[in-house]
């Protein structure tokens, strides 16, 4: 007789920037995090995507989500803001969400974006994008949160 078996990953509401499943156009960066508490560790690791450049996360269940929050951070120089689009399946997928990236925020902020109701897995693209420079870093992606309803 034949048999199969299926699996599911359960994955925390918050998933690390740079655990991400998929890339193009990405650095994985150590950076300081003026956020810690005091005894904690100052750096924090992001994922800093160049222009065009993006972040995807595998069979996400977005069953339920209504809302990511985005926790950035930009700085003088090193990053150019933008904006970011969230896209299901492909980056030139279906877009959910649009996250604009403000270069004046300067340090780590959280962003919370509604996305549009989307009921099963998918396959959840960060797409990056700036006006400054074809090459520029838009942001550095600390994590992201999915919001259930």
């Amino acid at each position: 007789s034949l048999t199969s078996e299926a699996s599911i990953q359960l994955r925390h509401p918050r998933v690390q920037g740079e655990n991400h499943d998929l890339a193009d156009k990405v650095q994985v960066v150590d950076v300081p995090d003026v956020d810690a508490p005091i005894g904690a560790s100052q750096e924090v690791k992001v994922a800093a995507p160049a222009n065009g450049g993006y972040i995807g996360f595998s069979n996400i269940d977005l069953t339920g989500i209504t809302a990511l929050t985005l926790r950035t951070a930009q700085a003088p120089g090193l990053t150019a803001g933008g904006s970011v689009e969230l896209r299901l399946d492909t980056k030139q997928g279906t877009i959910i969400g649009l996250a604009p990236i403000d270069q004046s925020k300067l340090g780590f902020s959280e962003q919370k974006v509604a996305i549009d109701p989307t009921d099963g897995l998918y396959d959840v693209y960060l797409l990056f994008k700036t006006s400054d420079d074809k090459d520029a870093i838009v942001t550095a992606l600390d994590w992201v949160f999915f919001h259930g309803s």
